[in-house]
């Protein structure tokens, strides 16, 4: 699914449902990568998610998610990205984020070593 002239561009569409002991709910994930240009990758998602932890089982807490982020490969060694999301949880509760970060690979051999500089709000 894609265009040399305007990138290459991936997408995925999970359906499913969950059970936890009784609690039933709907899954669901939409998942798109598209690759402009050399040296760049853009992520987006949306989807829905459960709180897995005994208190939040308990009380069947859910959300719902929005993401995207881009990566930029700007010289051999080196990537940058730049990202954000916002979470939307049952109790109407919303959260936003915003991630950079910076990488350095240190060794190329297996396994791969990066150095990396990651900061969130």
């Amino acid at each position: 699914m894609g265009n040399v002239e305007h990138g290459l561009f991936w997408s995925a569409l999970t359906v499913g449902v969950r059970d936890y002991d009784g609690w039933q709910t709907a899954a669901w994930k939409l998942q798109g990568k598209w690759i402009p240009a050399d040296f760049w990758r853009i992520d987006l998602e949306a989807g829905n998610e459960v709180i897995e932890n005994i208190a939040s089982l308990n009380n069947e807490v859910t959300l719902n998610a929005v993401s995207a982020s881009a990566d930029w490969r700007f010289s051999p060694r080196w990537n940058a990205t730049l990202g954000g999301a916002v979470l939307r949880f049952d109790d109407d509760n919303q959260r936003t984020r915003l991630i950079g970060r910076v990488e350095h690979i240190l060794a190329r051999a297996q396994p791969r070593i990066v150095l990396g500089l990651k900061a969130w709000v």
